[in-house]
């Protein structure tokens, strides 16, 4: 496995470990709340006269929590999007300024260890 591999499954690693912590830390704790709060909103059950507007009570209540819990799961995945685009970004460079120093040649093993050792 070549050294970039390495990184690569490295900075993979790294991501699955921080987004397991967020998980466990942020989101999953969130999600308990909204879920009670959900089972919350049917408190007291309607009665007969009132149904109606009772429902609708619920059903709002019901729409806000899930509309936080969106709001959290939509943020994480824009997060992790700019995130995804800034290491390639970064990667893109890298690979620029390896072939501009080096030249491009696959065949070219000196360039390539040389390559290498730049991105330490």
């Amino acid at each position: 496995e070549d050294e970039a591999n390495k990184l690569q499954n490295k900075l993979q690693n790294s991501v699955d470990d921080m987004l397991q912590r967020v998980d466990r830390d942020r989101i999953i704790p969130r999600q308990k709340k909204a879920y009670l709060r959900m089972a919350d909103c049917f408190g007291s059950l309607p009665t007969s006269s009132t149904s109606q507007k009772s429902r609708n009570e619920i059903d709002s209540c019901l729409q806000k929590e899930s509309q936080v819990m969106q709001f959290i799961m939509n943020t994480v995945q824009r997060e992790m999007g700019e995130f995804q685009n800034k290491i390639q970004r970064c990667s893109m460079i890298c690979k620029d300024d390896a072939d501009a120093r080096y030249g491009y040649n696959s065949n070219n093993s000196v360039g390539i260890k040389e390559a290498e050792k730049f991105m330490h």
